[in-house]
Parts: structure tokens; sequence; C-alpha cells
């Protein structure tokens, strides 16, 4: 189980500081989304001879989104929780 955080806009310092707040506060996740962002910069693909730079929004999603980790039993409590550390990063 896991949701997708997706800036609206790229901004680096921005995202570093959300993935300093998420590690120091033991909250699991992966940058991009499920299955690691934008495939085309994964290695099994290069055949095909993509240039990443032609899916703008998919590169947007490999270097500024998150896929952080939940599962069903979150408490209320739990998720106003982690709401506020995402928003104070």
């Amino acid at each position: 189980y896991a949701f997708n955080l997706i800036m609206k806009e790229p901004d680096v310092q921005l995202r570093d500081r959300v993935m300093k707040c998420l590690t120091e506060h033991g909250i699991e996740f992966r940058r991009g989304s499920a299955g690691g962002g934008n495939q085309i910069r994964q290695p099994y693909l290069k055949s095909l001879e993509l240039d990443p730079k032609n899916f703008p929004v998919l590169d947007h999603v490999h270097f500024f989104g998150f896929y952080i980790g939940n599962y069903p039993d979150l408490s209320s409590e739990e998720i106003s929780w982690l709401c506020n550390v995402i928003n104070n990063a």
C-alpha cells in the first residue's frame, strides 16, 4: 500500500526538504512512483532509443514525485501526523 505525492512545481530545494523530513521521521518512500518513475530512463528500455526529455510529465513525476508507504489500519491521528510532517517540510 502506498500513495503518490507529486509536487506541482519543480522545486529541488523543497523536494530535498521533503525527502529529508520523511527520512528523519521514519516514513518509507520511493522517489518517482510505483516502479521508479520514468521507465524510459531504465536500462531495459534503452533499445527503444527514446529521449526522456520528450516526456516532460513523466520526467516531472520521476524527479518530483514520491511513493509513500501507508496501510489500511492507519488511524486518523497517524494520518494527521503524516500530513503534518509533509506540510512542514
